[in-house]
């Protein structure tokens, strides 16, 4: 067993020229094998339940915005003439779009486990939802801004408008996405479920 020099640390080399060093590496430590089985385990329940909630919390929001959005989309369409924009409180429309928005950015920068489904039939239900959920932003843009059946709103009421309309596209998206992980899951050219027995 003989020394070489590689820069400044030495290397052993055994009788047939070969790196004593590399040929029996050093086994890691049993602490660090436990550290390193620790920290996924550790991170499992918060990526396990990030998901669920945040995708509870756009759920939420936008089922506030849209039971209210329809009973004043109803109550326009009656009479028009009637709605009072200063009479209309903003406090369920801040709540409702908080919710989407704490729930949507971290689920888009940090996607979380998803279900562990694959339906193809399910799948497409789920994304004709979110299609709905379009309709339901396509059809209150078209009344106020292309319509324009509610005239003289204030600036802050469009700008409230607008954000609960762009809360609702991206709830439209995060539907969609769950749709489309779901039926990715299901082998197509498949049978169908009832034709399998």
């Amino acid at each position: 067993m003989r020394l070489r020099w590689a820069g400044s640390i030495p290397e052993r080399i055994d009788s047939a020229g070969r790196s004593a060093d590399h040929a029996h590496p050093v086994a890691p430590k049993p602490q660090q094998i436990e550290d390193s089985v620790a920290e996924p385990a550790a991170r499992a329940p918060a990526s396990r339940w990030l998901f669920p909630v945040a995708f509870a919390s756009q759920t939420i929001g936008a089922t506030i915005i849209i039971v209210k959005g329809v009973a004043i989309y109803r109550q326009l369409m009656a009479a028009p003439a009637s709605y009072d924009a200063e009479s209309a409180t903003t406090a369920w429309a801040l709540a409702a779009i908080a919710l989407i928005q704490a729930g949507y950015w971290p689920l888009y920068y940090a996607p979380a486990r998803q279900p562990r489904m694959s339906n193809a039939m399910l799948g497409h239900i789920v994304q004709f939802a979110s299609r709905l959920v379009f309709m339901v932003v396509t059809a209150v843009f078209s009344f106020v801004f292309i319509q324009k059946r509610i005239g003289n709103i204030p600036p802050y009421r469009v700008a409230l408008i607008l954000a609960m309309l762009f809360s609702l596209f991206c709830y439209m998206l995060q539907v969609q996405r769950l749709g489309s992980a779901i039926a990715a899951g299901a082998p197509r050219g498949a049978r169908p479920p009832w034709r399998r027995r």
